[in-house]
């Protein structure tokens, strides 16, 4: 591989040889990669030949949170610093080390946490209630049931790729029929 690549799972390795237009490491250029997101990482490159390689190892990759990324290979020379080349790159979360839910989109955590309100509805349907002069009154369940209806939809959607779900219908009748 010649170039940082677009996109990296944090937790693998990444490995890339490149050469520095104008800034060959045969002729004592120094390279450091930057990257600047969530957090931030830099490795410094190894010279080989004329070109640089960057190895940024698993270890160096776990410590990345998913999320976009901007970065630069720096060069310096007695003294005098550039920038070679920039961009950006897409760092996904590591599903080696996730935990129950990281995967989860908002929409199914808010679905998941509409519907246990509602099981807890059962067994105490308390809509609000008044104690020493402080009240307590909690969403209607009409108000609930609405808010997961609109919710479960979105969630189902994104399930399908958000294509619309085909519904077959038929009338039928002499009073439908003109």
């Amino acid at each position: 591989m010649t170039e940082l690549p677009a996109q990296l799972t944090a937790g693998t390795t990444v490995e890339y040889t490149k050469a520095l237009a104008g800034y060959p490491a045969d002729q004592g250029w120094t390279a450091t990669l930057y990257l600047a997101g969530a957090n931030l990482g830099t490795v410094t490159g190894t010279p080989s030949g004329s070109s640089f390689i960057f190895l940024l190892d698993a270890a160096i990759t776990a410590t990345l949170k998913a999320g976009r990324y901007k970065w630069a290979e720096l060069v310096e020379k007695a003294g005098k610093r550039y920038v070679a080349d920039s961009g950006e790159i897409n760092v996904l979360a590591d599903i080696m080390a996730a935990l129950a839910g990281d995967f989860q989109d908002q929409d199914e955590k808010d679905l998941a946490a509409i519907e246990a309100v509602l099981h807890g509805r059962i067994t105490a349907d308390v809509q609000s209630y008044q104690i020493h002069g402080r009240a307590v009154v909690k969403i209607p369940v009409l108000e609930l049931e609405k808010l997961r209806a609109g919710i479960k939809d979105r969630v189902q959607s994104k399930s399908r790729g958000g294509k619309l779900q085909s519904v077959r219908m038929s009338f039928t009748g002499a009073e439908s029929e003109t």
